[in-house]
């Protein structure tokens, strides 16, 4: 069986719809990226933040994209054909042999929440990025996403609410176990950041809700119906049910726990489609994508 390149199901066209394009421009403003002409991104994937990066680093300035997997470097390639500012380059960021102090940014999105070992990607991040540098970094906290109310969400009772809940930390607990990092790395990373040595740390969360309003007329919620709907019934978005529970077991669950969590999940998921279909079913979360930016010190 073909190994599926990393976060395959996740590069989606509602990818394209995380950020407002003035909030990005407000964020360039602030954090002056047009001063940036020397530009690592890390993880770059199919070049969705590379494309968003590119837009608002200086006119001259260039991008190389780090990426390990040969099917996404393809896919930057073609999507930065002919544009001689974006160099896709692949490799492994946990080993990176680039030439050290020579960046004015190091960049990603949704990268470092796949890592064992964080610390040691902000640290090299440090060590490769010019006095001053800058670091911007965004993730999420993918844990909140999951327990975010619905309108079908609303209606289950605390005690089944909470089995929910306790089934998706369990899941993240496992995750971890299995050295797949922290899905909700948001929550850590400011104290990492400045203990890799970086200076004058912002945190900014997205301006741009994941809202479903029926009857569900924008681009926006279109694409995240698609993404949702393309799930199989009785599934999650994250992976299939014995997936979710060889990780929900590594994380300390028991069995019958986990069954009693997923019959509840299962007929939350029934619901929700049921009320897709019927142009019901309301929802507005922040999304819980953050952005994180710090420099190294100009001495």
């Amino acid at each position: 069986m073909t190994r599926e390149p990393h976060s395959a199901a996740q590069f989606t066209p509602a990818r394209d719809h995380w950020w407002h394009a003035d909030f990005l421009d407000l964020m360039a403003k602030r954090l002056d990226l047009g001063a940036c002409r020397n530009v690592l991104e890390l993880g770059a994937g199919k070049g969705h933040w590379t494309s968003l990066i590119l837009e608002r680093i200086a006119p001259d300035g260039r991008i190389t994209a780090v990426e390990r997997e040969r099917r996404w470097i393809a896919a930057i390639e073609r999507r930065f054909a002919g544009n001689d500012r974006v160099r896709a380059l692949q490799g492994d960021i946990t080993s990176l042999a680039l030439e050290p102090r020579q960046y004015d940014m190091v960049t990603c999105q949704t990268v470092l929440m796949h890592l064992q070992n964080v610390p040691a990607v902000l640290h090299d991040a440090y060590d490769l990025l010019a006095p001053g540098g800058l670091l911007l970094v965004s993730e999420p906290d993918n844990f909140a996403n999951r327990i975010s109310l619905t309108s079908v969400v609303a209606s289950l009772t605390a005690e089944q609410f909470g089995q929910v809940a306790a089934m998706w930390w369990a899941f993240e607990k496992g995750r971890e176990s299995h050295g797949l990092g922290e899905e909700w790395i948001a929550v850590r990373l400011p104290a990492l950041i400045n203990a890799a040595g970086f200076t004058g740390l912002k945190a900014y969360h997205n301006d741009r809700p994941a809202m479903l309003a029926p009857p569900y007329t924008s681009k926006e919620e279109r694409a995240a119906i698609t993404d949702w709907l393309a799930a199989p019934a009785h599934e999650t978005d994250v992976a299939g049910r014995e997936e979710v529970l060889r990780f929900v077991l590594a994380g300390g669950m028991d069995e019958a726990t986990f069954d009693r969590a997923w019959v509840i999940l299962s007929a939350v998921d029934a619901r929700s489609r049921a009320a897709l279909s019927g142009r019901t079913l309301s929802s507005c979360t922040g999304g819980n994508l953050y952005l994180f930016a710090a420099r190294k010190p100009a001495r």
